[in-house]
């Protein structure tokens, strides 16, 4: 969170060396984001592959790391890729508005509008406060010819995100 991603590095790497079988997961998930930031998505990719089969479906809490690398996978062009892992992590945890999301922007970028507009919606179902699936969906609407609900979903993102994105205004 500091930025500090060198010293977090080593640090992941010595907690790997101790962690127990239930904790490899989320370690190699955090390594892996922590390389992206890094800017080294090579290494990131073998860390994500790592934390994936690690990773047990009933791990209460845990974010599951399929969807964090399905994410990933999306941002490096490899959205067809990205299908597979984020369909299973829907299956395991239906209830995870961030899988639908991920899984309505890979459908998008794979061309698959009407789908993807179907799982960005049951995103936004789960929560409504989502605010970069909303712009997403309405990129999705303008694709599919549907100018109102685009124009709809685009301005309560913007509006939505602006608010939770402005600066803090002090009082003193």
């Amino acid at each position: 969170m500091l930025g500090r991603f060198d010293e977090a590095q080593r640090a992941f790497e010595r907690a790997l060396q101790h962690a127990t079988a239930r904790d490899r997961a989320r370690i190699h998930r955090a390594a892996a984001l922590n390389l992206v930031g890094l800017g080294q998505p090579e290494k990131a990719e073998s860390q994500f592959q790592a934390a994936v089969r690690s990773y047990s479906d009933d791990a209460s809490g845990t974010t599951d790391p399929r969807v964090d690398y399905g994410a990933f996978l999306v941002r490096q062009g490899r959205s067809a890729e990205a299908l597979r892992l984020l369909e299973e992590a829907i299956k395991v945890k239906p209830g995870s508005a961030r899988a639908h999301a991920e899984l309505g922007k890979a459908l998008l970028d794979a061309g698959r509008t009407e789908a993807a507009a179907e799982s960005l919606r049951r995103a936004l179902a789960l929560d409504p406060s989502a605010w970069a699936a909303r712009l997403i969906l309405g990129r999705a609407y303008l694709q599919l010819g549907r100018a109102q609900e685009a124009e709809r979903e685009l301005a309560l993102g913007r509006q939505g995100w602006s608010k939770e994105h402005s600066p803090a205004v002090r009082v003193r």
